[in-house]
């Protein structure tokens, strides 16, 4: 299996503006960019979808959260936030961290 990196998978063409994370669920791909304040969802095709979290400015790191969830951190609100991809729900977890969430680039679940 060959690796990518994602501006060879994301062409410019789809104004993706830096993109900088990408998550695989299912038969879709979410990209991230800096350049953006949107999430988009791909198609296995390489198409957008639809633009998901305007609210979410700056999404940096996506991760899976379990089996139907992921989490999403925010480099511009230092947030992190969880989304249902069943339901569609959005959790803020953390909400404008003042210190420690700057320009994140990866994301985790902690537990206590």
């Amino acid at each position: 299996e060959k690796t990518h990196n994602i501006t060879q998978w994301v062409p410019k063409e789809l104004g993706i503006n830096r993109p900088r994370t990408i998550l695989w669920y299912q038969n879709k791909a979410y990209v991230a960019a800096w350049g953006n304040a949107n999430i988009f969802e791909l198609n296995a095709n390489g198409t957008i979808n639809r633009i998901m979290f305007p609210t979410v400015s700056g999404p940096s790191a996506m991760l899976m959260d379990g089996p139907d969830h992921m989490l999403i951190s925010s480099d511009r609100k230092n947030s992190i936030y969880r989304y249902g991809f069943k339901n569609g729900s959005v959790e803020a977890l953390i909400q404008q961290d003042d210190e420690h969430l700057d320009a994140s680039t990866y994301v985790y679940r902690l537990k206590k």
